[in-house]
């Protein structure tokens, strides 16, 4: 394991993905031979501490496995049984709380209270030097991790056109990953696997951690969109390179 902490290659790397598609449980994921990996221990390879290399850099994992037993079903209306719940247009901004005038002078001052508690118990020696705060920071940081199921669900997949969680994935990232941070994508993509339900009425709900995350990431894939059909024209109609996407997946997939 050494030999991927110290690897050469993540000091010129712009972010890491991992993709994990198992069997799994609470916890932890089935490998090809049956052993129970705890998907922490994962996680664990890529912090700072273990992988200085990637330090302040993205490291986003995608986990499509089963996390229970327990299977999802499709929520109706109390108002409505018969009627199927209406679903609106994502709204992708952010509202953030604006603090009002008296709250942020009152936390500005306790700050600085305790700022100058802090230099009254500073002693000669104790206190850190600038080069020690610069490189001062948490162990986990700058992970994003998708969980294609909550805790003690099931993750379902089609038998034909595959899991439900990855196609919602692959059709939003194909589509909007040239415009869109990846916070939003995973949003999108979380609206996205809502639609999906069998004849079972079984539905399905990703989860989505983030582990310090200081900023929007964006993946600039290349070309999309208008641009990606003139691209295409360029090359005499070879769609290599273009980063169209393919036909939406089927909304209505049978249970595995």
């Amino acid at each position: 394991m050494w030999l991927f902490w110290f690897n050469i290659v993540h000091a010129s790397a712009d972010m890491a993905v991992v993709a994990v598609l198992s069997h799994g449980r609470e916890g932890g994921i089935y490998t090809s031979d049956g052993v129970h990996v705890d998907t922490e221990s994962i996680y664990e390879k890529f912090n700072n501490e273990n992988c200085p290399a990637l330090r302040g850099k993205p490291k986003f994992f995608i986990v499509q496995a089963c996390r229970g037993d327990l299977r999802d079903k499709t929520y109706y209306s109390t108002d409505d049984p018969n009627r199927l719940p209406v679903r609106g247009v994502l709204n992708i901004g952010r509202k953030r709380k604006r603090r009002s005038r008296r709250d942020s002078a009152g936390q500005a001052a306790a700050a600085n209270a305790n700022l100058e508690k802090q230099d009254e118990d500073k002693t000669d020696g104790s206190s850190p030097s600038s080069q020690e705060l610069n490189r001062a920071g948490p162990t986990w940081e700058d992970m994003i991790i998708a969980y294609s199921t909550i805790p003690r669900y099931q993750s379902l997949r089609d038998h034909d056109t595959g899991s439900w969680f990855v196609q919602s994935l692959v059709e939003v990232f194909m589509n909007h990953a040239y415009d869109l941070d990846l916070i939003d994508l995973l949003l999108i993509t979380s609206e996205v696997l809502s639609r999906f339900g069998n004849e079972e009425s079984d539905a399905q709900t990703c989860n989505i951690e983030l582990r310090h995350i200081y900023k929007r990431i964006f993946f600039n894939p290349g070309l999309s969109g208008p641009s990606a059909a003139i691209q295409q024209e360029e090359n005499g109609g070879d769609s290599r390179g273009s980063s169209e996407a393919s036909s939406p997946p089927s909304l209505l997939a049978p249970s595995p």
